[in-house]
């Protein structure tokens, strides 16, 4: 299998196993939340770092 075909593979068992994957990502003094779902991202919160 060549690497577009593996990466497609991935994907289709990854959409098979989860719905919607949230994410937390650390921007400077920052945290975000953020949700894949679909293959849309959708931003859930954005939150200075004291906050949480």
């Amino acid at each position: 299998m060549g690497t577009e075909a593996n990466a497609e593979a991935a994907k289709k068992l990854m959409n098979g196993l989860v719905d919607k994957v949230d994410f937390i990502y650390h921007l400077g003094a920052l945290e975000l939340l953020f949700r894949i779902s679909s293959g849309t991202v959708e931003v859930l919160s954005i939150r200075p770092e004291s906050a949480w």
